[in-house]
């Protein structure tokens, strides 16, 4: 049986479906789990929702868009868990507007999370990893709607 015991993780996009499901695969194999996302009201209900399975899990609301909260993000994992050892890239928006009524707003908050976000906090965590000789892995996750133009 795979363990991840004395493993650490961040989730983005953590606190619902894949993420969320992710989260709780890892944390019953030992792992401890950050799971993040921009809405708080659901952030704090996935938290609770492993809780009740009896799992400790933080939540850390974020914008995945943003350069600086992927840094403060990665600081706050090493500051309180002592190293990252794994990365699930997993924060993303869907639009499901046609594309003669999709404002640019929209278009540029889809690119903005699904594209940059996984960039920097990919960064983040490599910069982590070299600035401290370790290393870990990283799962970059996608959706079907990434073959659908």
């Amino acid at each position: 049986m795979i363990s991840f015991s004395n493993k650490v993780g961040i989730i983005t996009g953590g606190n619902s479906g894949i993420g969320l499901a992710s989260a709780e695969k890892f944390l019953s194999l030992g792992a401890s789990v950050i799971i993040t996302g921009s809405h708080l009201g659901r952030g704090e209900k996935a938290q609770k929702y492993l809780q009740e399975k009896g799992f400790s899990a933080e939540f850390v609301q974020m914008d995945a868009a943003n350069e600086q909260d992927n840094q403060q993000l990665v600081k706050h994992v090493v500051k309180h868990y002592g190293k990252v050892d794994f990365l699930f890239a997993n924060a993303g928006v869907l639009t499901d507007t046609v594309a003669d009524k999709l404002h640019y707003d929209q278009w540029k908050k889809v690119l903005d999370v699904n594209l940059n976000g996984l960039f920097l906090i990919n960064r983040a965590v490599i910069q982590h990893w070299l600035e401290t000789k370790t290393t870990g892995a990283i799962v970059n996750c996608s959706s079907i709607c990434s073959f659908v133009g």
